[in-house]
């Protein structure tokens, strides 16, 4: 019988870790001990961003999207990891505009900064823009872009998805074409990006 030392070796150092964003990362890191934690070797993490990972609203939303804060809480906490080996990223951003490319994806890119991981890898589904390349600089994480559809089996329907639920900010933010009402699906948002191009 295996004892309880080559079992957490086999469970924890041999597998790798998917999770559905920073939500079910840290609720599985809560769960477990401290020595299972440093045992851990390799995770994968899918997810998505949108307007509302930034300017969120006052009570956190349903997972997907990311919340930024939250966000922030798991990139420390891949940190604290220190057996990580493997750290890859599938980030999924949704937006209405190309302005939002920037505004979701820095501080979302700047809170991996710290990370240090022998493989770490970001693949995202934009291509990322020349002024957000400069002003993140140098960073230890290969990033790549990949068209990709939006995954409904893994992250839910597109209809349950909204961004913008914040109508008294979007003005502020100078980033709404006229006539687009505040409240849209991730679907409403796809057709309207189709019209922009």
């Amino acid at each position: 019988m295996p004892r309880y030392s080559e079992a957490l070796a086999i469970l924890y150092q041999e597998n790798i870790f998917h999770f559905r964003g920073a939500p079910g990362l840290l609720r599985f890191i809560g769960s477990i001990s401290p020595i299972q934690q440093q045992a851990l070797h390799y995770i994968h993490i899918s997810t998505v961003v949108t307007i509302d990972t930034v300017h969120h609203c006052c009570s956190a939303p349903p997972w997907p999207p990311e919340i930024l804060p939250e966000w922030q809480e798991a990139c420390k906490t891949l940190g604290s990891l220190s057996s990580l080996r493997s750290l890859r990223l599938d980030i999924t951003v949704m937006y209405r505009c190309e302005a939002w490319i920037n505004l979701v994806l820095k501080p979302v890119l700047e809170a991996l900064r710290n990370l240090k991981v022998k493989v770490f890898e970001v693949e995202l589904n934009v291509e990322m823009t020349e002024d957000l390349k400069r002003s993140l600089g140098d960073v230890d994480f290969a990033i790549t872009s990949k068209k990709r559809p939006y995954n409904e089996q893994l992250y839910g329907t597109i209809d349950s998805l909204e961004m913008g639920r914040r109508p008294a900010r979007t003005e502020e933010w100078g980033i709404w074409p006229r006539g687009i009402r505040h409240r849209s699906t991730i679907q409403e948002t796809l057709d309207m990006l189709t019209v922009w191009r």
